[in-house]
């Protein structure tokens, strides 16, 4: 799919929405605060795949694994940038089996 979006393929761009679209919403749906937030992370997550895509040509890497790896790393970032904003934005399954030194 990245070949034909290189390619100026007009149909590649809803393409690679569509075959990873519900993937992506549903990272970043897990792993935001709101609606608003997964939009956001999910419009930056294609953003970084259409500016990545071509470093992953080069280096023969898999559609999928490219896709994976963007998505973990921009939902990482937009984690970090909202817990600099709220010190209690860890989301509970990150927490599991935690306890805090006090209790």
């Amino acid at each position: 799919m990245f070949e034909r979006i290189e390619d100026g393929d007009r149909s590649a761009a809803p393409d690679c929405l569509a075959e990873y679209g519900s993937f992506i919403w549903a990272l970043s749906k897990k792993f935001t605060r709101s609606i608003e937030e997964a939009e956001a992370a999910t419009f930056e997550i294609f953003t970084d795949i259409w500016r990545y895509r071509r470093n992953c040509e080069a280096a023969s890497i898999s559609e999928q694994h490219v896709v994976a790896q963007v998505a973990r790393r921009r939902l990482i970032m937009t984690i970090r940038e909202a817990s600099n904003d709220s010190n209690d934005y860890l989301l509970p399954h990150f927490t599991k089996g935690r306890t805090s030194k006090g209790s």
